[in-house]
């Protein structure tokens, strides 16, 4: 046997005793606990991106192409702008939180439904810095075409239970 068998066989040998450490530790270890903790953040951590990714993606919109049209279809909008705002809450989460399972996912699409529905509450209830961010006449428009304390979707507000 050559120096890098038996380099390599060291180094098997030591990987299974790893292996075996980690396996005695048990299911409910510290560590595991504590990766347990970290992916239930990161999770959170996703839907609050896929949240934060529509209004992101409205000031973009707004200040490129200014006030949404009033004629155009809300639910060809609304489908767009949640097909954006998973496009960069997607890079987002894998840029800063390097995740990409089906939890993660599913956290940012959770996030962007519900602001997709009830961001327009937020601008009713504080329209002053919706307009600075924005401008008093997108505020103004957003409070004309819907009502507060609503769900809308598809172009409707519906109201809560």
């Amino acid at each position: 046997m050559t120096w890098q068998d038996e380099v390599f066989v060291e180094r098997l040998v030591r990987l299974d005793q790893n292996h075996a450490r980690r396996m005695d530790r048990g299911a409910d270890s510290a560590p595991r606990n504590a990766m347990d903790v970290g992916r239930g953040l990161s999770i959170a951590g996703a839907g609050l991106i896929g949240f934060l990714s529509v209004p992101l993606l409205r000031l973009a919109m707004y200040h490129s192409q200014g006030l949404p049209n009033a004629a155009a279809r809300p639910e060809f909008v609304m489908t767009i702008d949640a097909l954006f705002a998973f496009c960069i809450a997607f890079f987002l989460v894998r840029v800063i939180l390097s995740v990409t399972s089906r939890a993660h996912m599913t956290a940012q699409v959770v996030g962007i439904w519900i602001a997709l529905t009830t961001l327009h509450n937020a601008v009713h209830a504080y329209p002053d810095q919706w307009g600075q961010a924005f401008s008093p006449e997108w505020v103004a428009h957003v409070v004309q075409a819907t009502e507060p304390n609503t769900l809308y979707l598809l172009g409707r507000s519906f109201q809560r239970s």
